[in-house]
């Protein structure tokens, strides 16, 4: 499951963090994972921290730290590039998502179950991310696809050995420990 990162590089890694006071990697993240944060943490220890920014801003983190493409987002703008090379941010964030599930931490914790029920129509990453925050805030939450499983793209069009297969099926499984269920093969028809 490992990308190459042990606790030790991933710390050396955290430790050639500039920690400015304004991350110019975090205005570049698109999906508002906030590097700068994660990376501080990581580097101050706080592996706890660091694993609950990532998870609690992106429902797919490890899926993301592997296949976006940070050379062009969040790495573009590191400081620490002046210096010798940017910070592998995919790389520790898809670390931290696994460190996160090999210590048991789950950083989300559901709300009350309100007794509502909410459909989600399309398992890939965007319904996958609805399907989490409606979970998290007490609905309960059926996600319908047309295909057999959840995943969309990186699932169904993305070679798995860009993402090491197995991250993808474990970030559905923590969503569906939400209490989501997912109906595969049952297209929705408007």
């Amino acid at each position: 499951m490992s990308n190459g990162y042990t606790m030790d590089r991933a710390m050396a890694e955290a430790a050639r963090c500039l920690l400015c006071h304004e991350p110019p990697c975090s205005e570049g993240c698109p999906s508002g994972t906030d590097p700068g944060k994660f990376i501080r943490q990581l580097r101050l220890r706080n592996v706890k921290g660091a694993i609950a920014t990532v998870r609690r801003n992106n429902v797919l983190g490890g899926v993301c730290g592997a296949l976006c493409p940070t050379a062009e987002l969040c790495q573009k703008g590191c400081t620490a590039a002046g210096l010798d090379r940017p910070i592998d941010i995919g790389g520790l964030q898809r670390f931290l998502v696994e460190q996160g599930w090999l210590m048991g931490f789950q950083p989300w914790q559901a709300a009350p179950a309100l007794g509502i029920r909410a459909a989600v129509v399309g398992a890939g990453p965007s319904g996958l991310a609805c399907a989490a925050a409606l979970a998290l805030d007490g609905f309960s939450v059926t996600v319908f696809d047309k295909l057999a499983s959840p995943g969309g793209i990186p699932r169904h069009v993305i070679p798995a050995h860009r993402y090491q297969g197995e991250i993808l099926p474990r970030e559905i499984d923590d969503i569906a420990a939400l209490g989501v269920t997912f109906v595969g093969d049952h297209p929705v028809e408007t």
